[in-house]
């Protein structure tokens, strides 16, 4: 028990996803040095059964026995897909916990965050485009706002997916600014990620912000700069 206190604690958050399966290999493949020494929470949450078209149909509430019946189905698909996860990290030589709770996704799992103490949060992104996750959300932005701890987000497009599945060739970005965050998420990625970064290639990125658009106009009045609008900008 001592020596479980003195592990970090490592959470995948998990789905029936594709992308979510891929984030919890990713993990296994790319992670196994942190996770070995770590105490691995495998979690899923169980969103609330949405029943409005059933009231619609029946003029008024859902039949009790048919929402017993939908829950009892969800809670076994649930506890089936947790089950399964456990044994690809047993595979993996990784013995996991699983946590499931029910309700929003956003909320359950920042919550589990909290109560778990969690050191770090995995979970896949579906790589929703801007206007997707401007209408509907998105479970990764949201636990990077709000978890409270680090949150490493796997954002892999279905193709991307089936080519990294062939060809386990990583190549790792790290963006970086002035602030002490940007040199801390360099140090984790150094120490944790140490065997991919040995076999890939490691690219560290800095945008340099334009200057204001007034400073850039008296530039140019001056005859000291040119302006230019990338097509892209129009």
């Amino acid at each position: 028990m001592e020596d479980n206190k003195m592990k970090k604690k490592v959470m995948v958050a998990i789905d029936d996803s594709e992308c979510s399966h891929y984030a919890l290999l990713w993990a296994l493949e790319n992670l196994g040095d942190t996770l070995s020494a770590s105490q691995l929470f495998i979690f899923n949450a169980q969103p609330f059964a949405n029943f409005a078209y059933l009231s619609a149909s029946t003029y008024g509430a859902a039949p009790l026995d048919f929402i017993t019946t939908v829950q009892e189905n969800q809670k076994k698909l649930t506890l089936a897909l947790l089950e399964k996860a456990k044994d690809i990290c047993a595979k993996h030589g990784v013995d996991a916990e699983t946590m499931t709770e029910v309700g929003d996704p956003n909320e359950k799992i920042c919550e589990a965050v909290e109560k778990v103490n969690i050191d770090l949060l995995v979970l896949g992104s579906r790589g929703r485009g801007a206007i997707q996750r401007a209408f509907l959300g998105s479970v990764s932005n949201h636990c990077v706002q709000n978890a409270k701890c680090p949150v490493l987000v796997l954002n892999l497009s279905s193709k991307k997916m089936e080519d990294e599945k062939r060809q386990f060739e990583n190549k790792v970005m790290v963006a970086i600014d002035e602030r002490d965050r940007s040199y801390h998420a360099l140090v984790w990625v150094l120490k944790h990620l140490k065997k991919s970064i040995t076999k890939s290639a490691l690219v560290i990125f800095a945008a340099q912000p334009l200057p204001k658009s007034k400073y850039l106009i008296f530039a140019a009045q001056l005859g000291f700069a040119r302006m230019y609008r990338p097509e892209s900008a129009s």
